[in-house]
C-alpha cells in the first residue's frame, strides 16, 4: 500500500492506494484509526491483484 498526502481548498487528506483490479473503496467508519488501520484485518485476506483504495477524512488530525 501506498500512502499519499493531498492538500485541498477544503483540507488536507490523506489516502492508502494499491493499483490492481477490481476496484475496492475501503470508506473510514468509526474510531480514531486511519482508514488503512481499520481495515487491516480485512486487507491480509484480499487478494493481492485487487486495486485497493482508502480515503480518509479532510483534517482527521484535528
Amino acid at each position: 500500500m501506498q500512502i499519499q498526502k493531498e492538500n485541498t481548498e477544503l483540507g488536507q487528506i490523506e489516502y492508502a492506494f494499491r493499483t490492481g483490479e477490481p476496484l475496492i473503496v475501503l470508506l473510514n467508519c468509526f474510531g480514531s484509526f486511519d482508514t488503512v488501520q481499520n481495515f487491516s484485518q480485512v486487507l491480509k485476506y484480499l487478494p493481492k491483484d485487487f486495486e485497493i483504495f482508502t480515503p480518509d477524512f479532510l483534517n482527521t488530525w484535528l
